[in-house]
Parts: structure tokens; C-alpha cells; sequence
């Protein structure tokens, strides 16, 4: 019978904890795009000052955050993310807007992708 019990407690747990994991993600999910969304508008007005700043922001954010989801997500899916916020300063200072624009897409697609491939659906069990 004690075997029974600790068979629920650990089903419990990790139920808990996957559930816990899955909120943590799509909270950051949809706070970066957010983030990303009002970074692209400032593209779209063509401020470059304005846009190197919150790219900068945005880079500094998303380092923080990397950490955290490390230990959640793939980190084959994570680096394409870094490596593209990376480039967001440095294109926003030398007024690059297009190619600026479609990393920020870039971002959020890969952002949606990880969030996709997480949720607890029939195609990502089987």
C-alpha cells in the first residue's frame, strides 16, 4: 500500500512541476512578445536611437531570462533566439530597419515554436 502512495505522490509531482514549467513558459512567451511587438513598432517609426536603446533593453532581458529557460527548453532552440536578439543593437544603430524587422519575426516564430512544442498535445507525445 506505502508503494501505491509514493506512486501517486511522484505522479503528483511531476504533473505539478510540468504544469508549473508550462505556465513559466508561456508567461516569458507572452511577455517577449509583447516586448518584441513594441520594438517593432519603434522599427517601423524608423527612430534608430530609440529602437538601439530598446534593443539593448530587450538583449540585456532576454540574457536574464535565457537562464531561466536553460533548464526548461531545448538549448539548440534557445542559441537561434540569442544569437538573433544579439544582432538587434547593432542593426538598430546602423539604421538596418528591414533586416532589423525580420529578425524581430524571426524571434517571435521561434518563441512560438518552442511554446508549440511544449504544450502537452497528442502530436508532441506521440
Amino acid at each position: 500500500m506505502k508503494r501505491m502512495w509514493l506512486s501517486v505522490g511522484l505522479i503528483a509531482a511531476v504533473v505539478l512541476i510540468s504544469a508549473g514549467a508550462l505556465l513559466m513558459l508561456t508567461n516569458i512567451k507572452n511577455d517577449f512578445d509583447s516586448r518584441f511587438d513594441s520594438l517593432y513598432l519603434l522599427v517601423e517609426r524608423g527612430d534608430n536611437a530609440a529602437s538601439a536603446s530598446a534593443a539593448k533593453e530587450l538583449t540585456e532581458y532576454w540574457m536574464y531570462k535565457h537562464h531561466i529557460l536553460c533548464r526548461i527548453v531545448r538549448h539548440t532552440q534557445l542559441d537561434q533566439i540569442t544569437l538573433a536578439v544579439a544582432r538587434f543593437e547593432p542593426l538598430a544603430i546602423y539604421g538596418e530597419n528591414g533586416e532589423l524587422a525580420a529578425e524581430i519575426t524571426r524571434c517571435k516564430l521561434l518563441l512560438e515554436d518552442i511554446w508549440d512544442s511544449e504544450m502537452p498535445t497528442f502530436t508532441n507525445i506521440f
